[in-house]
């Protein structure tokens, strides 16, 4: 008569893993063994072992939803971390903006004093003014380089966003299905 424990077959179903549990099929008792008491022995067995693969695939099952949701948690904090990086980015090329009206409104008054001839007021001479009005055009043209930067930086961190939340809508739909919501 064949005695085998409830220990040893956890034991031994231990060895198996999940995907080899999800697998497993009771083994049929055969005709011949019917009424013996190793054909109930068996029906025991295949009982436990049908509770075990049962517990494997609700442990695999589990295991899967935990490891989506440690990947939406990722994916969130990456998430996170662009949006700040675009409200920065966001906030420098504010922040050129405003520099790059305060050169143009002086560029435009420089041009605008030059013109007029006040009596009685000192002028720089002309040649400091044409060098004054060449440097405020640099930082003029390095400051529109600069904003093209910004804004190339900013459309590329859009996009990056947006990719980011669609990745993260369809963990989520994983997930869902996974828990049996969708």
């Amino acid at each position: 008569m064949m005695m085998i424990s409830v220990a040893i077959l956890i034991g031994l179903t231990g060895a198996l893993s999940p995907a080899t549990a999800m697998t497993w099929e009771a083994t049929p008792v055969p005709a011949s063994a019917e009424g013996s008491a190793q054909a109930q022995e068996m029906r025991a067995i295949n009982r436990s072992l049908q509770e075990i693969v049962s517990l494997l695939k609700d442990q695999a099952r589990r295991q899967q939803t935990d490891l989506l949701m440690k990947r939406m948690e990722t994916y969130h904090r990456a998430l996170a971390a662009q949006e700040q990086e675009l409200r920065r980015a966001t906030s420098d090329r504010n922040s050129l903006t405003q520099e790059l009206r305060g050169i143009t409104a002086r560029i435009e008054q420089i041009s605008a004093e030059s013109d007029i001839e006040k009596p009685g007021e000192s002028r720089l001479p002309k040649e400091a003014m044409a060098q004054f009005r060449a440097e405020m055009d640099l930082q003029e043209r390095l400051l529109k380089e600069r904003l093209a930067v910004a804004d190339q930086a900013i459309l590329d961190l859009e996009n990056d966003v947006a990719r980011r939340r669609k990745e993260i809508a369809v963990w989520e739909e994983m997930v869902d299905t996974q828990l049996g919501l969708r």
